[in-house]
């Protein structure tokens, strides 16, 4: 949707106010926008003082949209929640930017570790002199990052989930596609031709995309049209990861001792920072100085630094088993303590009560409702057990039971809202516990 028809409607309503609704709002006003124009929706109760329009909670929230001439919604939202509103037009933050910027974008989608190689991509234009914008998924919403009217940037590195990209058209530079699992955002999509779909769909409009080879077999299945230039790893990609070290048609680059970043995958896929290098044609003295100093973002991996002899690992953004599984093979032999929960679903805990045995782990901290998703695969007399749902016990209990120099590992491969009302909450509380308790 243009702007210049956008701003033209005279009821815009910003649907769920959660995370993107000041971004949304502040940006209607610098269209020049009035508030009298403009309604918020949302289930919970919005306390906005400098905000004098209407306002709908629960039960209003839904009902109220049908008096708006459009509906701007949170991404992941999705549109089978307007089933009954389908003659008012609709559209998110993304579609806005993707329909009013026309200069280079770089796109990143998969199921794990986008993230981390957004980051570190960003981090790597900037040293190289570069302006550039990090948007998307975790980020900050992209009407904050990007001034339509302004100069553009020489790059936006855009992080997207599947659900914020399953129906747009619009050109790209480079698009990056590396695993694809279905567990991720499963409930969203109801398919796994659906996710597929969603994750690949802006792959038909971009210049050049970089893929991990065994999503091949899928986009050919999807698509018959004529496709961009692919790359494929371990095919026609020539940077590889083996012996901690990075070569290019297998001559050494860089030598990984010095960097910080951990986890298999995650070096893994540095190899796709070095190939947009050469693509952009930016020296890779650029992205080895950067990852000197690149360990971790926060909740994923990330060592929590406390006094008392344990190392605290939190990785409360794993958000599927497999997730789990990864964080334990990183730390091996060292975890002691594991905080695992879940929510009842389709998921298989196997592999990860198979490393529980394999890897010695003593101790689980169990989310008492659904902890029995792991238990009934492990023999609960060979550990020591914790179930509660309240985070000061847990931690409590992780510190009087785990050994000095071994790893207390907070990957719980589930969001938790039966506990918590947010990431940020479990996050914050975790953190708060192990460095105040």
């Amino acid at each position: 949707m243009q702007l210049e028809k956008l701003c033209s409607f005279q009821k815009i309503a910003i649907l769920w106010c959660w995370r993107e609704w000041r971004s949304t709002l502040a940006f209607l006003r610098s269209q020049w926008v009035q508030d009298s124009s403009i309604t918020l929706h949302d289930i919970w109760n919005v306390d906005i003082s400098d905000f004098s329009g209407e306002v709908y909670s629960w039960p209003w929230y839904l009902k109220a949209l049908s008096w708006s001439d459009v509906i701007i919604r949170s991404a992941w939202i999705p549109r089978t929640t307007l089933s009954d509103y389908l003659d008012i037009p609709s559209t998110t933050q993304t579609a806005l930017f993707f329909s009013n910027y026309r200069w280079k974008v770089i796109w990143i989608t998969w199921t794990k570790g986008k993230s981390t190689l957004s980051t570190l991509l960003y981090r790597v234009l900037d040293e190289a002199w570069l302006s550039v914008s990090l948007v998307g998924n975790i980020w900050q919403p992209v009407l904050d990052a990007v001034d339509f009217s302004a100069d553009p940037v020489d790059f936006v590195v855009y992080e997207l989930s599947s659900y914020m990209c399953d129906w747009y058209e619009f050109p790209l530079d480079i698009a990056l596609i590396n695993n694809l699992y279905f567990e991720h955002h499963a409930d969203w999509h109801w398919s796994l031709e659906a996710y597929w779909r969603a994750k690949l769909s802006l792959l038909p409009n971009a210049r050049c995309a970089l893929l991990w080879t065994n999503v091949r077999d899928q986009i050919w299945l999807l698509w018959d049209t004529s496709l961009p230039t692919f790359k494929e790893y371990w095919t026609s990609w020539a940077y590889s990861f083996s012996w901690n070290s990075y070569f290019k048609n297998w001559s050494l680059v860089f030598t990984a001792n010095s960097a910080l970043l951990k986890w298999d995958h995650n070096k893994h896929n540095i190899c796709w920072v070095f190939w947009i290098c050469d693509e952009l044609e930016i020296d890779t003295s650029f992205l080895i100085t950067v990852l000197k100093d690149f360990s971790w973002l926060e909740h994923r991996l990330e060592e929590v630094p406390t006094n008392d002899w344990i190392l605290w690992v939190n990785d409360a953004n794993a958000s599927m088993p497999s997730a789990t599984k990864y964080a334990l093979l990183t730390y091996w032999s060292k975890v002691d303590t594991l905080f695992y929960w879940g929510k009842k679903s389709w998921y298989t805990h196997d592999e990860v009560a198979e490393l529980i045995n394999e890897l010695w782990v003593r101790n689980l901290v169990i989310f008492p409702d659904t902890g029995y998703n792991l238990l009934a695969l492990l023999d609960r007399e060979k550990f020591s057990i914790c179930e509660t749902n309240d985070m000061g016990v847990w931690v409590n209990f992780a510190k009087n039971h785990t050994a000095s120099w071994k790893v207390a590992l907070l990957s719980c491969w589930a969001p938790s809202y039966s506990c918590w009302k947010s990431f940020e909450e479990k996050w914050r509380l975790f953190k708060e516990a192990i460095i105040e308790g």
